[in-house]
This record gives structure tokens, C-alpha cells and sequence, in this order.
């Protein structure tokens, strides 16, 4: 499930879409099935520069981190982000990478997730939403 979610980052930033609504306790989010965030403005364009940071920057490093209680460390989950640019056609994205050992630390139920761009002096929180944590069957 992907759904779209209102950021609260202001100007230029609209939206983030491609957060799922659920994940897997267990489950590798990798290379081959990451998560794939896509940053719009309100005119539908994709977003990459923030205040004269851009996600191509040698100095990006953002962070990904999905909790159940904010500050606990309990079912708290850590992804990797990275940029993919665009190429042509295919608008460029945050791909965000969990690995297995990672997400068996989840908690089943609601988490809070949270994305901050970082550069050198500089951050931006892109994502703060939730998703409910499935366990395996």
C-alpha cells in the first residue's frame, strides 16, 4: 500500500508520496524492494534543493527512524537513505533501505516515522506520519 502524505515542511514541499501505511515485522526493505519517497511541491514538480541544499550534495546525510514512543529505544527501527537522481524520463527519489535485522526490532502495532534531510549546518524534517507494524504470520 502507498498512500500520500501531507509533510509538515513548509514551502516548496507539498507532499512526500510513497510511504506505505504498513510494514512487516521481519521483512528487508533492500536494494531490490526499497522505499521509494518521492518530494513535490504544490505544482506536482519533483523537489531536490532545500534552501540551497540539494539531495546530490557530498554532504547529505539524512536520517530515517521509525518508533513506537519517541526518545524510547524499544521497536525502535532505523533505515538508510540515499538519493537516486533522476534519469530522463524517471524522476529521481529517497530510497529508503531497512534490512531484516532491523525490522524485527518493530513493535506490532502504531509507530511514529520520521525523515530529516541533513547537511552540514543545515536540516529539515521531510516526514513525519505513522505506520502500523504487521507481524508475520
Amino acid at each position: 500500500l502507498i498512500s500520500t502524505i501531507t509533510v509538515v515542511v513548509p514551502s516548496p514541499i507539498s507532499e512526500v508520496i510513497g510511504m506505505p501505511e504498513t510494514l512487516e515485522i521481519g521483512d528487508s526493505y533492500d536494494d531490490e524492494t526499497p522505499i521509494k519517497l518521492y518530494v513535490r511541491d504544490d505544482a506536482d514538480d519533483p523537489v531536490t534543493v532545500f534552501s540551497g541544499h540539494d539531495l546530490a550534495d557530498l554532504d547529505f546525510d539524512p536520517t530515517f527512524t521509525i518508533a513506537p514512543t519517541p526518545g524510547n529505544p524499544r521497536g525502535r527501527v532505523v533505515g538508510v537513505v540515499t538519493y537516486v537522481p533522476a534519469v530522463g524520463p524517471v524522476e529521481g527519489y529517497l530510497k529508503v533501505e531497512i534490512s531484516s535485522l532491523q525490522s524485527r526490532r518493530a513493535v506490532e502495532g502504531e509507530s511514529s516515522v520520521q525523515c530529516v534531510l541533513k547537511w552540514t549546518g543545515y536540516e529539515k524534517t521531510l516526514l513525519s506520519t505513522t505506520v502500523r507494524w504487521l507481524p508475520r504470520i
